[in-house]
This record gives C-alpha cells, structure tokens and sequence, in this order.
C-alpha cells in the first residue's frame, strides 16, 4: 500500500484526470474497485479502506485490488514516459526492431534499408548505445550482403566502441562526482571536478556530448542551490557553457538538452543577479518552446514561467511577475512560492497568506517533495505574514513549531545565519517600538557575518531585507531591490 501512497501523492490534478481515464478505457467490469481505490489514497485516506470499499473487513480483496493499482500505476507511468520519449529514439529504436524481423522472414533486403536508416540517425543524434546494437545486427547478418565490406562494418563498430567507453567514463565520472557532493566531502568544485576527471583520463577536451556537458552543468547547479552559493560555481559553468557554444551546431539535434543548458543558464546568472543577461536566456529558451511541434514546451512551461517571473520581480517589475505567476495551470509549488513572495513584495499580506494557507501538506510531506530549502522558505514566509497580520497567537505557535521541527535540520544544513534571524525577528515583533534604535542595529550587526554582495545568496538577502526595511521604516519592496543592486 505504501508504495501506491507514495506515488500517488505525487500526482498533479491533470496526472490524476488522466489516470483515471486510463483505468475507465482499461476497465471490463462495471463494478471495477480500482478508481475508488485511486481516490481515497489522493484524498489522504489511509485506514478502513476495506470497510470503505466493499462494506466489511476483506483484507486479501484489498491485497488484491492494491497490486492491480499498482500494475495500472506502472502502465500508466511508462506510457507517458513513452509518449514524452525524445522521438528520435523511439524513431531508430522501431527501425531497428522491424529490420530484425524483416531479416528473420528472409527480406535482407527491405531489413538493411531499415538498419542503415538506424545506424544514420543514430550518428546523427551521437547514441551510441543504440549504434552499438545497429553494428552488432550489421555483423550477424552481414554475410546476406556481399555487397557491403565486412571489414569496414567491423571498423565503424570498433570506432562506436571508443565512442560509448568514452560516454561510459563520463557517466561515471557524473556518478562519483554527484556521490561526493551528496557526501559534502569538498572545499572547491572546481578542484574536486578536476580531481574526478583525471581519475578517469578525461579531460574538458575529451569530446564531452551535448548530454553531457548538460549532465555536468546540472550537477554544479545542483551543488550551488545546495551551498546557496553560485557565485563561487559561476566560473565553472561558464567554462563548460564555453565548450557548448562551440557545439552550437548540435542544437538542433539535441533540442531538449539545448533547452535544459538555457534554463540552467538562465536560472546561474538570475542567482549571481544578473537579470538582464539571465532574462537573454530566457528569450532564448523560449524561442525554442514551439520548435520540433512543441514537443518539449510542456516540460518546460513550468521552469519557464518561474525564472521569467523572478527576473522581472527583482528587476522591479513586481506587477509583470505577478501577472506571469498567476497563469499556472501546472499547479507548481516553486510557482505557488514565487506568487506569495511577490504578493509579499507588494505588501498585499492578506491575499499572500491567503495563497501560502492553501499549502496545506504536511511538512515532512513537503520537504519528500521538494525539498528542506523549500520548506524553509515557506515557513519564514508564513512567519513573516503572520506578523506583517498581527497574529501573535498564530506568531508564537510559529516560531514554537519552528524551533522545534527544524533546529537541528538548520544546523545539518550549515546555514548558520537562519537561527539568529529568527531569533531577530522574534525580538522585533515582541518589542516594535525599539527596532529602530542604535541599539538593535549593533544587534543585527554582530549576529550576522555577511559574503560581499556579488557573492551573497539572493534569498538570503529577501529574507534580510524584510527585517532591514522595518529598521529604516521604509517600503519593503524598495529596500529589498536596493540590497540586491549592491
């Protein structure tokens, strides 16, 4: 059961709307348990689901009904991994796979049409894993083609080896460096990736794919969101950025990699605060969201809309982010998160906790989902509401629960500042008439220990620039745009 609970619960509505017209077409039987099932676990329900479904304890009814959920569940997932599948692949694989039948059936010569179409595309597209089993069909059925030269079949395999040994290095290179960085055991990036390269006789000019630079530059991004520091991870990026230009004639063909790098892109120099140079890779990624029939403006909607709306809303165009965020048929929670923070921005506190209310998960739910940072920030931002409201019940229950769920977490997390902000914040709302003296400025000053601007996290700063504007008794918003542009 708990393996249905944990997939379901990660269900958007219209993956639910869709889930639920495949059992109906799957369905031979009127009186079918399986889409009952499917919405009491979406709707949190968890005990008595026997007594609910068939009226009485049945413990191996359910047992059953459960495990076909689950078969239906698998179905259902792999078709639309299927359907999203890029359709190159898909294309080569079908060539390849009916070029074998024609070859069983004794018609070598419609199967090696398919098989050399195969074997094109797959050196178009750089898949070598696939080539490798175009060339091992070429071989075990080369003596039906006298016409083509066994040796020179036996040469473009052994050159496709050198190929996918290469991408295996790669991919294993990917794997010990994200090992490492989920074991926190580094100083440097850039130095712990030299390290992993050499270890495995690569170096940046080892002919990295266009899925490989992008696998690598998703893992520094990676590790910046999680140190909250891309300045230090910039360079780096922008260096195998460098390597991709010079790959600019491989867009076409590797589209939804393209697309992943822009995003990434955009996504580096919106953290290091710069919007303008962000906001030409958002111009770009979008450019590319009809291309190929749209068949990746879905998957990328989401990422699109978020990274648009942050550059406009920290490039002083608050209204613009809001009218972007409030189009969000994906129902995202990094979208729903943006929409309260610019809400927040606007000093529209009631129509943003309002948003932020209706995040009504667990935590622990939450933090499986999305992650600890993510969780973070919902908290201080409800906190900060709660106050900006004047609900000091509500505030202390807060910061009680706060305290108590996420003060070691804090400590694992090696953010130092979170505590004594929050402690800042406490003191403030218990004693507002003071927060402008000379007294709690020293305060502030001594409880922090700041990066320099260019290199200081821009939520960090957000956060900062709530408590910063209460000491001035100025307007939240352009204090928080003053920090930022330092």
């Amino acid at each position: 059961m708990q393996s249905n609970i944990s997939i379901v619960t990660q269900f958007s509505e219209s993956d639910r709307a869709e889930f639920i017209s495949f059992l109906k077409q799957k369905n031979r039987r009127g009186d079918a348990k399986n889409i009952a099932l499917f919405k009491l676990l979406s709707k949190g329900a968890r005990k008595g689901l026997d007594q609910r479904l068939y009226g009485q304890d049945n413990k191996n009814a359910l047992h059953a009904l459960n495990k076909r959920l689950h078969d239906n569940l698998i179905d259902f997932l792999a078709t639309k991994s299927f359907a999203r599948e890029t359709s190159e692949e898909m294309e080569i694989l079908k060539y390849l796979l009916v070029s074998r039948i024609f070859y069983e059936q004794g018609l070598p010569r419609q199967a090696r049409k398919l098989v050399r179409k195969a074997e094109s595309l797959s050196k178009q597209h750089d898949l070598f894993a696939i080539l490798n089993e175009v060339y091992h069909t070429r071989i075990q059925y080369a003596h039906m083609h006298p016409e083509d030269l066994l040796e020179d079949i036996l040469e473009a395999s052994n050159q496709n080896l050198i190929h996918l040994q290469k991408e295996q290095q790669l991919n294993a290179a990917y794997a010990k460096l994200k090992a490492l960085l989920k074991e926190g055991h580094y100083h440097s990036i850039n130095q712990i990736a030299e390290t992993v390269l050499e270890e495995f006789h690569l170096s940046t000019a080892s002919g990295f794919t266009y899925k490989s630079l992008w696998q690598f530059m998703n893992l520094l991004s990676s590790a910046a969101s999680v140190k909250r520091d891309y300045y230090s991870f910039s360079p780096m990026l922008l260096e195998i950025y460098g390597m991709v230009v010079t790959k600019s004639q491989s867009e076409s063909k590797h589209l939804y990699y393209h697309m992943e790098i822009l995003h990434l892109m955009a996504v580096n120099y919106f953290r290091n605060k710069e919007f303008q140079k962000s906001m030409e890779f958002v111009v770009a990624l979008e450019a590319c969201m009809d291309l190929q029939q749209g068949t990746f403006k879905r998957r990328f909607q989401e990422k699109l809309t978020l990274i648009k709306a942050l550059n406009l809303q920290y490039s002083g165009k608050a209204l613009q982010a809001l009218e972007v965020l409030s189009h969000n048929p994906t129902g995202s929670l990094d979208l729903v998160l943006a929409k309260v923070m610019s809400l927040f921005h606007l000093e529209r506190y009631r129509e943003a906790y309002q948003v932020v209310r209706k995040c009504n998960h667990s935590n622990k739910w939450y933090e499986k989902k999305m992650g600890l940072l993510w969780v973070l920030k919902k908290e201080i931002m409800e906190l900060l509401l709660l106050m900006e409201l004047d609900k000091p019940d509500l505030v202390f229950n807060q910061l009680e629960r706060f305290q108590k769920n996420f003060r070691k977490k804090i400590h694992k997390l090696d953010e130092g500042r979170l505590g004594p902000f929050i402690k800042l914040i406490a003191w403030y709302y218990e004693h507002p008439q003071d927060v402008t003296k000379d007294e709690f400025k020293v305060r502030v000053e001594k409880s922090f220990t700041w990066k320099a601007s260019k290199a200081e996290d821009i939520f960090v700063m957000s956060f900062y620039a709530w408590l910063k504007s209460k000491m001035e008794a100025r307007p939240l918003y352009g204090t928080t745009l003053e920090l930022v542009d330092r």
